[in-house]
């Protein structure tokens, strides 16, 4: 499945380039991803990285869990920008063809593990630190996460008030969801 779209060349004045077109955006999905995803745990994950060269545009990836909790790719797609035009692109031709199922998706904001204990490296250059976070990333038992979150001031309260700093979703910090994983 390839959808795409373009957008009118314009020439260095800003001028209409008339009958000439350049590229957008593309979404692709295999057949054999969306054959599978049906047997998928009912879990999109999404991301975005940059593309490096002569083309600076974004490359967005879902993927999903399958039953050994393995990482089942879904679909991707190539934008100029992660922004709201890109990531509304991307996520409408998920859902028409890959998720497919009617009425509001259900979905909540979580954050990867991976990335914040990277910048939790990068600020404070502990692994003992990373350790840690990556500890409480993956606790899927309420009242051990947040031991494990208080446990944190011992490396530091700007350690503590960098993990309590991201925002809550409901009563469990989206570092992640119980029983999810981070890509």
């Amino acid at each position: 499945m390839v959808e795409y779209e373009t957008k009118l060349a314009c020439n260095l004045q800003g001028e209409v380039i008339h009958g000439k077109r350049i590229f957008s955006k593309l979404f692709w999905a295999f057949n054999a991803c969306i054959e599978g995803f049906p047997f998928c745990k009912r879990m999109i994950q999404v991301d975005g990285t940059w593309l490096y060269g002569k083309y600076g545009h974004i490359l967005l990836i879902a993927v999903a869990q399958d039953g050994d909790s393995n990482i089942f790719p879904v679909a991707f797609a190539i934008v100029e920008k992660e922004d709201a035009e890109g990531w509304e692109f991307f996520l409408k031709h998920l859902r028409n063809h890959v998720v497919k199922e009617d009425g509001p998706p259900h979905a909540y904001p979580a954050y990867c593990v991976r990335h914040i204990v990277a910048n939790a490296k990068t600020r404070f250059g502990n692994n003992h630190i990373r350790k840690d976070i990556l500890g409480a990333g993956y606790e899927v038992v309420q009242p051990i996460f947040d031991a494990r979150i208080r446990k944190l001031r011992r490396h530091g309260q700007h350690v503590f008030d960098f993990a309590n700093d991201i925002p809550v979703k409901g009563s469990h910090k989206p570092m992640m969801k119980v029983g999810d994983m981070a890509i």
